[in-house]
């Protein structure tokens, strides 16, 4: 649910642990209203409308990624051209 937040959902529905079987109990629906509330306080989304914007950790992993691709495809562009074999065609840096 919170993956959902942050990603930018405009709306979210959380079903009540028996609503597969039939209409949710009201002990359910309170429950599932809940666990809604709590993520929204306890996280702080609600205090903007972009929670991940500007974030150095998110832009950081962004950045890596993007190096790490570019790395992969300027080795893979060599290995097509015939000059040499690539080695290390990790995109991660880390493994």
């Amino acid at each position: 649910m919170l993956a959902a937040v942050l990603g930018g959902a405009q709306s979210l529905h959380t079903n009540g642990k028996d609503e597969a079987l039939a209409l949710p109990t009201e002990e359910s629906a309170r429950l599932a209203l809940r666990t809604q509330q709590i993520i929204a306080h306890e996280s702080g989304v609600t205090a903007t409308a972009d929670p991940l914007g500007g974030s150095t950790h998110i832009e950081g992993l962004t950045d890596s990624i993007e190096q790490g691709a570019a790395r992969y495809l300027d080795m893979r562009q060599t290995y097509v051209q015939g000059h040499t074999r690539p080695t290390g065609l990790s995109v991660c840096p880390n493994r």
